[in-house]
């Protein structure tokens, strides 16, 4: 009788000195943080620290008794080949072509006895992998993939993931129909998955919602500076004051810093992203400006309790993790533990079921998305962690102002209607996401009045509070 199952665990792993690697099986690795050897804020961060917290993920859900008896085994695969030092900073997912037809390819046939992956992988690079692994009926968890495309369920029936991501659009639409908005335009990421998805999604709600676009002006990566120019004269020309930019981090960041160095910022600008804005130092050009820029960003409310005994643990063995969800500690751990109480949950569904059937691959059928989207789990990205029909994380959004200190953020949110009733009860039940007005003082943008409000069994109250943090958490 077997009495073990394996997952697989996918990452940068080309970013990590030392690893061996055959086919896209990954070996050698450490379990000992080096920052000389392990850049936090590299792609090397991120692959070191999901792998570790997935290791300590599985300890401890057996510890509490998910799975009991069964030995879990994680086998590693890289998505981007053999360690090589200059992709701790160059890589963003491209080429894809590895991942695609070795590591897919390894975990279908080379390692039948994995059952299930979590994954930490830019947009580009998951889709083919996700799409391989659900035609063979292998589900997938991500941790940080953020492109709308993935939430097509008829293509990536067996991948999910514990961030949002199709919808992003109608958050924006609300925004902009407060402001009686008419106008747009759209700069995306021309060679990302996640800047092309993006802005397709926000395309298409504002053509839905008669909102004109009256540019869509694709910017790859590596645009130069006189590129970057072209594209700030553009929208002198066209005189609109929203625009919507999409991509990376990296790229948001350098497309905002190339504008100011340009003096292309003026008053009647409004930058709109859904993503984090990297910049290289607080000395930018992009932070100088203190430039109006509006963040529409997942609002989550964790289980507070177990984030504090969970980081407290993991913090003991690695106290360098100060910002945990830049390297996705949240999303791993929860990644982890919902593949794990999904599979336990479907052992004992049917008296008929075994582990060894589960490890033989005899129950893949039955572990599409839906088997892990409602259940109950209180996690450390949202209590509970739900998924919506597109196997996405369902969560509250809100609008946040950048504050012109580096990368820090503030807003004022009010919510109405016993919000937390409501969102322990259904996430879905969320209507209408209405935002009142925005005061602009020196090309900044402070929230006023941002309202959520829905009304659940005649009752409304009303919770407001003030955030005023700075967010890590850079989708993929």
């Amino acid at each position: 009788m077997v009495t073990s199952i394996a997952l697989g665990l996918i990452g940068n792993y080309c970013t990590i000195p030392g690893v061996s690697v055959n086919g896209a099986l990954v070996s050698n690795m450490t379990s000992v943080y080096d920052p000389g050897q392990i850049d936090y804020y590299g792609n090397s961060g991120p692959a070191f620290f999901t792998d570790v917290m997935s290791v300590f993920a599985v300890e401890y859900a057996q510890s509490i008794g998910i799975l009991p008896g069964v030995k879990i085994k994680l086998r590693r695969f890289t998505d981007c080949g053999q360690y090589e030092p200059l992709l701790d900073q160059s890589y963003s997912g491209s080429p894809s072509g590895f991942a695609l037809s070795i590591l897919a390819q390894d975990i279908v046939e080379t390692y039948p006895d994995v059952i299930g992956v979590i994954g930490t992988e830019y947009s580009s690079t998951a889709k083919g992998v996700a799409e391989v692994l659900s035609n063979n009926k292998i589900t997938y968890c991500s941790t940080a993939s953020g492109a709308p495309s993935l939430s097509d369920k008829k293509k990536y029936p067996y991948f999910w993931r514990v961030v949002p991501s199709a919808g992003t659009g109608e958050h924006f639409y609300q925004l902009l129909s407060s402001f009686n908005v008419t106008r747009v335009a759209v700069v995306y990421q021309s060679n990302s998955e996640l800047g092309r998805g993006f802005a397709s999604d926000f395309l298409q709600s504002m053509m839905a919602h008669g909102i004109t676009v009256i540019a869509y002006m694709p910017v790859s990566l590596e645009a130069s500076q006189e590129m970057i120019e072209y594209v700030g004269k553009s929208l002198d020309a066209s005189s609109v004051k929203y625009i919507f930019l999409s991509g990376s981090g990296s790229f948001l960041g350098k497309i905002l810093d190339g504008l100011g160095r340009a003096n292309f910022f003026s008053q009647d600008k409004v930058w709109l992203v859904a993503n984090l804005v990297s910049t290289p130092s607080p000395d930018t050009v992009l932070v100088a400006n203190k430039t109006g820029i509006i963040l529409m960003y997942p609002k989550g409310f964790p289980n507070t309790s177990l984030q504090k005994t969970v980081m407290s643990q993991f913090l003991e063995k690695y106290p360098a993790a100060t910002d945990p969800e830049f390297v996705y500690l949240y999303q791993t751990f929860d990644c982890v533990m919902l593949m794990l109480l999904g599979l336990q949950n479907l052992v004992r569904s049917n008296s008929s079921f075994t582990i060894d059937m589960l490890a033989k691959r005899q129950l893949q059928e039955h572990i599409n998305f839906t088997l892990f989207q409602n259940l109950g789990y209180s996690g450390l990205v949202n209590s509970p962690v739900e998924l919506t029909d597109n196997g996405d994380l369902a969560s509250p959004w809100a609008a946040y102002y950048y504050t012109g200190d580096y990368l820090n953020i503030t807003g004022t949110i009010f919510w109405e209607n016993c919000w937390t009733h409501l969102y322990q009860r259904s996430v879905k039940r969320i209507t209408t996401l209405l935002y009142s007005r925005i005061v602009m003082i020196l090309n900044q943008f402070f929230m006023e009045d941002l309202l959520l409000l829905h009304r659940m069994e005649d009752k409304l109250c009303q919770i407001s509070y003030n955030i005023q943090c700075r967010i890590d958490m850079e989708l993929y």
